[in-house]
């Protein structure tokens, strides 16, 4: 046995730590099991085994506690189901109906299931149009959704973006329910609930149930029905965080001049409704409340005789006002202009950069002397290493050209060809021609933003220095300094910052909470001033919503929103992708594009405008980016009502024909108005002449005085060269260069100039009449860009 001695070191290796639960520890959780507070050993022997077990008992009810007050909601309170149908022959009355024929009640008299006395609980179905936006203000104010799926067509390309938004706008708990399934024979049934369950297992993982809503199904539409009055509802993190009202019934009083004040009664769900807050209606904006009245229900022969109390009425120094953007003040601008002083040195240092003295030979004139290169130390040494473009073998070779035409004119003759009159001009749509050029010149503008990104040709016409007199140069666009509050624009005059958003958003909950109605409550609000128009838009098996806003969200600030187009995927139905049949937009996004913006429970019109998404650099300098890639993250920055949080994001385009299609999702980032978004331009140049670390530089300027313009910015060149300009040579924009090293004649030389870009202020809010988009020609204004 071979001897081994024993270690010297006592070696204590590191325990380990574990960041993510085990399955047994979720197994656990699951079942409600409190798991022991590890103590500090100071105090693990002041608490006795009596006192912990105190101490987990008290745990356990208050937990007991939290989830009592949680279902306290659904006492009253009817829980929201919403049928979605995916598939064009579903028949939502049908399935409606079916569900109440199973506890023996009629569908015809109201849209709310009452089973008090069966599940001690009711349930209210909201029963959308086909419609995406009706769909997802649906599952907006929902506690369950309920997808409906066909057992003989598949799931269509509305399907599939229905799946997709309401995916990125927050999910509650979901079921499935599976029409027409009784008219197969037993065996098919078992192979469609297989197929439905897979395609419900790619969208929704983990165990999923299919319930049969026909004929005879009477047993699966009553455990549908059990199975939501015992489960609670899956919380949805942003939404529980406002106040909002599904409106039971919505009157209206007579006010002033085309406005009205709007009676809505229903319970008040999510947080708490406070008077001195504002509310949001869909499509139509923000509004104050007058006051907020208790409405019994008529449930019982009791609640007849209780009459409406008034609970809360706005105090005037605390309610929220409709201000939505800052008051301008003209003379707050920066009012500084160079003294006398400054502009005389100004021009003595400009005439020094302009003024040369060179040594030419006698009887050289100004134009000869301009491209004359003054030699240095580095021109002195031996040109062994100079390559200069030989432009005498491009010379000859044109004579040579010359020569070969003059030979084959004698070989050939000229032949005039009859032109043929056809019709085809007259069958090609002007329109149809335009569109199609549109869409071509984008996809090229994309194709080319890809390979040569934010590359541009000098133009010969216009001067350069005065073409680009917005850019600067930047030594290091990470950490060269920039002033955030330099040269804004009056739209900034407009907006709001906040000092510290966190601490903001933490006090405005925490006012939320200790004020206004509570959740639970069935109450009437009485709405000042709304337009008259909005009085027809309620129907009783529609859902007609109110949200309650934060404090200060009516207020226009600078959204960041952080966003990514998802790859185009071809419909359930299909096996191959192409643009009419995929329902993700895959035409190319251009910065200021108009598009449609949900963020949260609001929609405005937008043109958004893109950066980069990196880590914050130390100067708050992101790259402007002209076009929305696919499958990067990109973050879109707009002019809009401030967010608190991060509320789910859903940009549209919406069609000329009416059709939607989802462009991108993604969530609120910031409000920081300190974000430089800086939109580079990359002006190329190319090696005319090279001696070791010395080059002249052409076809970058046209022109001596833009060379002195731009002598101070940096140059780079693609293969990794640094340099800068040292002269003008000659009057046709040849510059001389001095880099770190020899740089080759294949190489590009680039100057890299960068100008700061705002956002528009063209956001609207979403209305009825302007749900569709129409591209107006480039000549028309901006602002016109949407009609009825």
């Amino acid at each position: 046995m071979e001897h081994q001695h024993r270690s010297t070191l006592k070696q204590q290796n590191k325990q380990f730590k574990s960041r993510h639960a085990t399955k047994g520890s979720i197994k656990d959780k699951s079942k409600g099991k409190v798991e022991s507070q590890t103590l500090s050993i100071k105090n693990a022997a002041k608490v006795t085994k009596a006192g912990r077990k105190n101490q987990s008992k008290m745990m356990q009810q208050r937990r007991k506690q939290e989830l009592v007050e949680a279902n306290r909601l659904f006492h009253n309170a009817p829980k929201i189901v919403a049928m979605i149908p995916l598939c064009p022959d579903i028949d939502v009355a049908s399935a409606i109906s079916a569900l109440f024929e199973c506890v023996g009640q009629s569908f015809a008299d109201a849209p709310v299931l009452n089973l008090k006395n069966e599940f001690k609980q009711s349930i209210q179905f909201v029963a959308p149009q086909r419609s995406l936006l009706s769909v997802l203000d649906s599952v907006k104010v929902a506690d369950y959704v309920v997808f409906l799926m066909s057992a003989e067509v598949e799931v269509d390309k509305f399907g599939d973006l229905v799946l997709t938004s309401i995916k990125a706008q927050g999910l509650p708990s979901v079921y499935h329910i599976v029409q027409h399934l009784e008219r197969h024979d037993a065996k098919k049934q078992f192979a469609i609930r297989k197929s439905l369950l897979s395609f419900v297992s790619l969208h929704f993982p983990g165990d999923q149930k299919l319930y049969s809503a026909g004929l005879n199904q009477i047993q699966e539409c009553v455990n549908l029905l059990r199975q939501i009055t015992a489960q609670r509802p899956k919380p949805v993190i942003w939404r529980d965080e406002y106040s909002y009202i599904l409106a039971d019934h919505v009157e209206h009083e007579a006010g002033d001049l085309n406005s009205v004040t709007l009676k809505v009664t229903g319970y008040v769900r999510g947080g708490s409704l406070s008077a001195n807050q504002l509310v949001h209606i869909p499509y139509y904006g923000d509004f104050q409340i007058s006051s907020i009245w208790s409405a019994p229900t008529t449930e019982n022969s009791r609640a007849m005789d209780v009459l409406p109390e008034e609970l809360e009425i706005p105090v005037p120094d605390l309610q929220e006002s409709l201000q939505s953007e800052n008051s301008v003040d003209e003379m707050d601008a920066e009012q500084t202009w160079p003294t006398e002083e400054e502009l005389n040195e100004g021009d003595a240092e400009r005439a020094k950069m302009e003024r040369k003295v060179h040594r030419v030979p006698k009887g050289t004139s100004s134009y000869q002397a301009a491209w004359i290169i003054e030699s240095d130390e580095e021109d002195s040494e031996d040109d062994n290493g100079m390559s200069v473009d030989e432009p005498q073998s491009s010379i000859v070779q044109h004579i040579g050209a010359e020569a070969d035409i003059a030979s084959d004119e004698e070989e050939y003759e000229e032949l005039a060809l009859e032109e043929k009159d056809g019709d085809f001009d007259n069958n090609v749509d002007a329109n149809e021609e335009l569109t199609s050029y549109e869409e071509l010149k984008k996809q090229r503008e994309l194709q080319d933003d890809l390979e040569f990104p934010d590359e541009i040709d000098t133009p010969r016409d216009t001067p350069a220095r005065v073409r680009f007199q917005r850019y600067r140069g930047l030594k290091s666009f990470r950490s060269s300094p920039w002033d955030a509050y330099e040269n804004l624009p009056k739209d900034y005059a407009k907006i709001f910052q906040f000092a510290n958003v966190k601490q903001t958003y933490k006090t405005v909950l925490r006012r939320c909470q200790e004020e206004g109605v509570a959740p639970g409550t069935r109450v009437t609000v009485n709405i000042a001033n709304v337009p008259e128009s909005i009085c027809g838009t309620y129907d009783n098996f529609r859902p007609f919503t109110i949200f309650g806003l934060l404090y200060h969200e009516q207020k226009v600030s600078l959204l960041n929103l952080l966003v990514t187009r998802p790859t185009p995927v071809a419909p359930s139905s299909s096996t191959t992708v192409s643009s009419e049949d995929s329902y993700i937009e895959n035409q190319p996004i251009r910065s200021k594009d108009p598009l449609i913006l949900q963020c949260g429970f609001r929609r405005y019109i937008v043109k958004p405008i893109y950066s980069s998404h990196t880590p914050p650099p130390p100067n708050g300098i992101y790259r402007f980016e002209r076009f929305f890639h696919i499958g990067k993250p990109t973050v879109a920055t707009v002019y809009a009502p401030i967010q608190f949080g991060q509320g789910p994001v859903i940009l549209f385009s919406a069609l000329a024909d009416g059709e939607t299609k989802l462009v991108a999702t993604g969530s609120v980032l910031n409000m920081d108005v300190k974000r430089i978004i800086a939109k580079r331009l990359i002006l190329t140049g190319h090696p005319f002449k090279i001696n070791k670390r010395s080059a002249v530089i052409r076809f970058m300027f046209f022109n001596p005085k833009d060379v002195l313009y731009f002598k101070p910015v940096q140059l780079v060149t693609k293969l990794g060269r640094i340099g800068h300009i040292r002269e003008s040579v000659g009057t046709h924009g040849y510059m001389k260069c001095i880099f770190d090293g020899q740089i080759r004649q294949e190489d590009t030389v680039c100057m890299h100039l960068y100008k700061r870009v705002f956002p528009k202020w063209n956001t609207k809010t979403l209305s009825l009449e302007g749900l569709q988009l129409v591209n107006p020609p480039k000549e028309s204004n901006e602002d016109a860009m949407f009609t009825a």
